[in-house]
């Protein structure tokens, strides 16, 4: 992966990305996994992902317990990754609840799975 982060008590992930390229990774640009109760909490703004050889998802986020998932994505782009599925996955499994909001960004196709969309 390009960036992969996973946690499983009950701390957060909060990632801040900006300007940045994800290319020819080998599994997804970016990852979070979250197995415990915290929160899942990224802001992704000019970011490409870009030609990644991974087997799912260019962009793959999963919450597994009490947790919540509150996902901003501005200015981005996700394009030519060799995947036969979704370019985002976006998986709240737990109790908690899942938010993507996405601003002028291009995607392919994404999955969201308990998870409310804002796009504009």
């Amino acid at each position: 992966e390009g960036l992969d982060f996973d946690e499983e008590d009950s701390g957060n992930i909060e990632i801040t990305v900006t300007d940045s390229l994800f290319q020819n990774n080998e599994d997804q640009g970016i990852r979070a996994s979250e197995t415990g109760s915290g929160d899942v909490e990224a802001s992704l703004t000019r970011i490409t992902v870009f030609e990644n050889n991974q087997e799912d998802k260019a962009i793959r986020v999963e919450e597994e317990n009490n947790g919540d998932i509150d996902i901003l994505i501005i200015d981005s782009t996700v394009l030519d990754n060799d995947t036969d599925d979704e370019s985002l996955r976006i998986e709240e499994s737990g109790s908690g609840s899942g938010t993507l909001e996405i601003r002028n960004s291009n995607f392919t196709e994404f999955d969201l799975d308990n998870v409310d969309l804002d796009q504009n």
